[in-house]
């Protein structure tokens, strides 16, 4: 599953709404601390790993600093699920997934996760994308859920949004699109059975 993601755009996680995030993929088999060395682990630019602890990473989080932060959860201890946070003006993250190197039934308990959190921050979450082949993964989907720019080429196998923001935006090719309670719009890949 090389080049499989999920984006999820949302208004900015505090430390507190971290820690709840925390609880929920615990309740999902997935931890912030290593099984073994019961540690979290950042990692730096150079992709080496930064010993730290949940507290301290809900603070940097809740903090917004630098411009990103990359963390690992873990599956066990041979198996992470590496995210990415990238903060962007107007109070704004965008959360990346990074779906490589995990089972189907791995890549199904996250994109179950992200789904049921993405809905239990309505109030903030904006939009999310999954895709678990990685066919769009080229794509700039970072312009294109913060400000509307471009239009994919192919479509991802779900793509949530606000309905006022779906107006500006070119839909993905090949999609089919519905409206969703809330305020959302789905659209959804037509090629293939997708994961979720």
């Amino acid at each position: 599953m090389s080049d499989a993601f999920i984006k999820w755009c949302r208004g900015s996680t505090t430390a507190e709404q971290f820690r709840r995030q925390i609880e929920k993929f615990e309740i999902a088999g997935i931890s912030l601390n290593h099984p073994v060395s019961e540690t979290a682990v950042l990692l730096d630019v150079d992709g080496r790993d930064v010993v730290t602890s949940p507290t301290e990473i809900a603070e940097l989080i809740g903090r917004r600093i630098g411009i990103s932060l990359t963390l690992e959860w873990w599956f066990n201890a041979d198996t992470d699920l590496t995210c990415t946070f990238s903060f962007v003006p107007s109070s704004r993250e965008i959360q990346t997934y990074y779906l490589d190197g995990l089972s189907r039934s791995e890549v199904e308990v996250t994109c179950d996760l992200i789904r049921d959190i993405f809905w239990d921050s309505e109030g903030t979450s904006e939009s999310v994308v999954f895709d678990t082949s990685g066919r769009t993964a080229e794509f700039d989907w970072d312009d294109y859920l913060l400000y509307g720019v471009g239009r994919p080429l192919t479509s991802p196998d779900l793509l949530i949004v606000r309905s006022a923001s779906a107006v500006a935006l070119s839909p993905p090719p090949t999609s089919v699109a519905r409206d969703l309670e809330g305020g959302f719009v789905e659209f959804r890949g037509s090629g293939g059975r997708p994961l979720i």
